[in-house]
C-alpha cells in the first residue's frame, strides 16, 4: 500500500474518533450496507467543505438518495432500481 493510501485511511479513522459522540445517533446507519456508503461520503464532503457536523442532515440526505443508489439484480441477470423501474 502506498503511503498516500495509508494517510487517507488514517484521516478517515481520525474523523470518526474525533466525532464519535456526535455520530452516536446515526451509528446503526453507519453499518447498514449501501446507506453507510452514502453517509460516509456525505459526512466527509461536509467535513471537507467546513460545514458543521450535524448527523440529522446527512442521514436525511442519504435516505433521500438511497433509492437512486441501490439496484437489485433480477433472476434473469438484469438490474432494476428499488422503485421498480427497470434500468
Amino acid at each position: 500500500m502506498r503511503l498516500s493510501g495509508l494517510r487517507i485511511w488514517m484521516r478517515g479513522s481520525s474523523f470518526f474518533f474525533r466525532h464519535a459522540i456526535a455520530l452516536l445517533p446515526i451509528l446503526p446507519l453507519l453499518w447498514t450496507p449501501f446507506l453507510s456508503d452514502l453517509l460516509h461520503s456525505i459526512l466527509i464532503r461536509n467535513e471537507v467543505r467546513g460545514r458543521p457536523l450535524s448527523p440529522a442532515h446527512p442521514a436525511g440526505e442519504a435516505l433521500r438518495l438511497l433509492p437512486a443508489f441501490v439496484r437489485v439484480l433480477q433472476p434473469d441477470g438484469t438490474l432494476r432500481k428499488l422503485d421498480g423501474n427497470p434500468r
